[in-house]
């Protein structure tokens, strides 16, 4: 009972929701009194089936508070003009009045906040070309959108040596999907302004966003996040969330399925601001590989690799099983697509894959363009192995 809730050794009582038990009975979340109104979101299924869930209006206006609050950390002040990248549903099912429908809200909700949206779900060469042109017509003050698909954009122009610098942006805000170093090094030098990570899911909002102090911080005055270690030797644990604002749908130590390393208590943000802090956010849990002998390798070590390869414009990595992984890349020589990786970069590639993981089995192959997934993301590493 809620009376019964009175310390936070109370709270921590509370069993954690996993997104299996929320399916199961997804109406009895509902609440009979929700306060505000409240409408359906749906995942885009990442980590499995999309899932449906509940948003009160409180609740996503307080998801809107935590950004606007955030980005005015990086001078991006709200009706600055911005061309976000990000799936637009233009399916003609149950009918065409109803995506027309969204289309036309989008548009009105786009114009009063001086943006335009490029869809992300498939974006070819051409279309690079014309977002390129787009943006330089458009002249954005800040990009916003899925992380690969920014970055797609950004080693699009490094290719080409178009210079991004030109549009004099203030940020490029990456969200939904995981950022590598070698990622944002690229994104930052085209560009020529700082990497902003929004770190958020469909089901809460805004969890954590960066700050100019170098910290990735929780919003705490609208959602309590925990780090939950299943072995206290492990660097990270599973984010679970508790939703203070969703009164209509609340979410209570839910599992998101998501990994971090926590930041330490000892350690204190460099601009005194008071919210909590993750030092890492290291992607869901199938983007980790693990090792029959229990050992867990961090997705960061693949894109480490490829940063020395300098061919490899995009890859994809799949464990297929514990001693199987598939890897596909994008190869690039200058502006050229290659059929093949370079014979010393191949080898290169196994060697150090090998050193690190032992006596696995890799296959390599070589596409013009690596397939998003529908919603529009894009993984660049993934385990099917079972956990």
């Amino acid at each position: 009972k809620p009376e019964d809730i009175r310390t936070w050794d109370d709270f921590h009582q509370i069993p954690i929701l996993t997104v299996e038990q929320y399916r199961e009975k997804t109406q009895e979340f509902i609440s009979s009194e929700p306060r505000t109104p409240i409408y359906p979101v749906r995942t885009s299924g990442s980590s499995g089936s999309p899932t449906k869930f509940h948003l009160s209006q409180a609740a996503a206006a307080s998801a809107n508070i935590s950004r606007i609050r955030a980005q005015l950390s990086w001078g991006i002040e709200l009706g600055d003009r911005e061309i976000r990248v990000w799936p637009i549903a233009t399916g003609l099912d149950p009918g065409i009045w109803i995506p027309m429908k969204r289309l036309g809200i989008r548009f009105v909700r786009d114009t009063l906040m001086n943006r335009r949206t490029i869809s992300a779900i498939k974006i070819s060469p051409e279309d690079m070309q014309r977002l390129w042109r787009f943006t330089k017509s458009y002249c954005p003050k800040y990009l916003f959108g899925y992380s690969s698909v920014l970055y797609s954009f950004a080693a699009y122009l490094k290719e080409r040596d178009f210079d991004g610098r030109c549009l004099n942006l203030i940020a490029v805000v990456a969200s939904a999907e995981m950022l590598y170093d070698p990622q944002i090094r690229v994104i930052e030098e085209v560009f020529g302004c700082p990497v902003v990570n929004e770190y958020g899911s469909t089901e809460v909002g805004v969890i954590a966003y960066s700050f100019p102090c170098g910290e990735l911080h929780t919003m705490d005055d609208f959602i309590i996040v925990e780090i939950i270690k299943s072995d206290p030797q492990n660097e990270f644990g599973e984010v679970v969330i508790t939703q203070l604002e969703n009164w209509g749908s609340p979410l209570i130590r839910y599992n998101l399925q998501d990994l971090a390393v926590p930041a330490g208590d000892t350690e204190t943000c460099p601009a005194g601001l008071g919210f909590g802090k993750i030092k890492r956010v290291m992607g869901r849990r199938h983007d980790l590989i693990r090792l029959s002998s229990g050992r867990i390798v961090h997705g960061q070590f693949f894109s480490n690799l490829m940063a020395f390869m300098p061919s490899v414009r995009q890859f994809q990595v799949v464990q297929k099983e514990y001693d199987l992984f598939e890897i596909t890349v994008e190869s690039y020589s200058g502006k050229i697509p290659n059929d093949e990786v370079p014979n010393d970069e191949e080898r290169y590639l196994r060697t150090r894959i090998r050193q690190y993981l032992g006596p696995v089995e890799i296959k390599l192959r070589t596409v013009p363009n690596i397939s998003m997934e529908s919603s529009g993301k894009f993984r660049s590493v993934r385990s099917e192995v079972k956990q």
